[in-house]
């Protein structure tokens, strides 16, 4: 029997395993916010990296079953058709591999933001100075009153991405020149006025992003400084809420999300530990009439934004 390297085939086989493999790829970076939009019975993220996974390994076990062939019956140039085929593969896995990290919901939530009001995405192909952010009138608003100065600036979350709301808006925190750390009670006192937890989250128009931003905003104007934490967990989910750095009792970490449709404690506002490879699960600060949280996750990172 003799064989014949068909190269047609090796071009229509290579560009189906680069497709499958950035597919695969941007499956695997966004499996839990798949996950998280359709039925916890139904694990559409793990499904489709099954379902993906399986056709690559199948490429794979031809391409390795035809090497078999080829070098038992191909007729010429066998070594040479052999590493230029292997070249192929490795440029389009490096392609393929190459395409940036895709955050689906975040890019779910600019094209929606787009398509209602014009905003820019989440992606940006130009990233402007980092120290224009504070001095460009696009970028912060001004507000005068006697010598206090609140400025408003962009949350930048690496050095091309910034942070978004549910409905796509873009995060933004303000910055008090006039601003203190407060001690542990004048935390609580603020929180007690602060009408945040009262609001409804509400999947794609206000998650935690948005109870995290309007605290850090709410605390700021009342003259607190203020953080906005980014989360991270070990299953890939995110998370957000705030930190002050209390005058008597150091850092402490404040969530005011309230995911509870119309029910849970008449104040919302809760305390929680954050340390890496620690459960995250916030408690009620003041009283909960009984009510509890169930654990969010394994906190895989956070970091804390002062402005």
């Amino acid at each position: 029997m003799t064989v014949y390297w068909n190269w047609k085939l090796t071009r229509d086989g290579a560009i189906r395993f680069g497709l499958m493999l950035m597919v695969f790829s941007i499956v695997y970076q966004n499996v839990a916010w798949l996950n998280s939009k359709f039925l916890p019975q139904l694990p559409v993220g793990y499904i489709l990296l099954i379902y993906f996974g399986i056709f690559i390994i199948r490429h794979v076990y031809r391409v390795l079953k035809w090497y078999s062939v080829w070098f038992k019956y191909g007729t010429r140039q066998k070594l040479e058709n052999f590493i230029v085929h292997l070249c192929i593969y490795f440029i389009v896995i490096s392609v393929a591999l190459s395409v940036p990290n895709l955050n689906m919901p975040r890019l779910a939530a600019a094209i929606t933001a787009t398509n209602e009001s014009n905003k820019i995405p989440v992606f940006e192909s130009e990233v402007p100075d980092l120290n224009s952010i504070i001095t460009d009138s696009k970028d912060f608003d001004l507000i005068e009153k006697n010598e206090t100065r609140i400025t408003s600036s962009t949350l930048w979350i690496n050095y091309n991405t910034y942070a978004i709301g549910g409905d796509g808006h873009i995060i933004k925190l303000k910055q008090n020149s006039s601003a203190k750390n407060p001690t542990y009670q004048e935390v609580l006192n603020f929180l007690q006025t602060d009408q945040t937890d009262k609001c409804n989250y509400v999947l794609d128009k206000f998650v935690c992003a948005d109870f995290a931003e309007q605290v850090q905003n709410n605390a700021e104007i009342a003259g607190y400084n203020c953080a906005y934490v980014d989360i991270s967990f070990t299953d890939n989910a995110g998370h957000a809420c705030n930190a002050f750095n209390t005058t008597d009792r150091g850092l402490i970490f404040i969530d005011c999300t309230n995911s509870l449709e119309g029910g849970g404690p008449y104040n919302g506002d809760c305390i929680v530990n954050i340390v890496k490879g620690s459960i995250y699960k916030p408690q009620y600060l003041f009283n909960s009439g009984g009510w509890y949280n169930l654990p969010m996750g394994t906190v895989k990172s956070y970091t804390v934004y002062w402005d």
